[in-house]
């Protein structure tokens, strides 16, 4: 399961990417309702992780990559295009 929780960029979705679909097929309905439980608060209207989701993805990519500091979100993310979208 903790594998399913490191699914790439998860937070970054307003809704829920296609591949999710895929691996709900595999999984009982209580452990669907546990993930999304986990996981919804992530999403953002805007397209962005939310503040918390960003901080957890960063330090977990800080602890997975043996960092000695925590990354900064502009070495890893470009919202840039999601910065252009909201301008519309």
């Amino acid at each position: 399961m903790e594998a399913f929780f490191r699914l790439p960029q998860m937070s970054n979705f307003a809704s829920p990417p296609a591949e999710l679909g895929v691996y709900l097929r595999l999984i009982n309905q209580d452990e669907a309702a546990f993930i999304y439980d986990a996981i919804h608060k992530g999403w953002a209207v805007d397209g962005k992780p939310t503040p918390g989701a960003l901080k957890l993805e960063l330090e977990l990519d800080q602890k997975d990559a043996g960092l000695k500091e925590l990354p900064r979100a502009e070495q890893i993310y470009d919202f840039s295009m999601l910065d252009e979208l909201a301008k519309r």
